[in-house]
């Protein structure tokens, strides 16, 4: 069984979000996909996972995202497609 945490979005997770939009990593019509990477980023979650690869799961988005955590002192969340994920490091194999 998984265990579940449930994380309540705080003003830091809001203001993340906002600062994401002002940069430019997202357009404000993908206001929600800002707030998911701020909840993520400010709760240390080590993975992203979605299908998202129009906005979401892409190179320029996740440089973006890197850049604005690095500059805020924020963890960096790997963002990756489920497949991806569930392929694991073919170097262990």
């Amino acid at each position: 069984m998984l265990d579940t945490t449930y994380i309540e979005e705080s003003e830091e997770m809001s203001a993340l979000a906002d600062e994401y939009l002002k940069t430019g990593v997202l357009k404000e019509n993908s206001y929600n996909d800002c707030r998911h990477i701020a909840v993520a980023s400010i709760s240390a979650c080590k993975y992203i996972l979605s299908w998202n690869m129009k906005h979401f799961v892409k190179r320029k988005t996740i440089e973006m995202v890197q850049t604005v955590n690095l500059r805020l002192g924020i963890f960096q969340p790997s963002i990756l497609t489920p497949s991806i994920f569930i392929e694991g490091d073919e170097d262990n194999e």
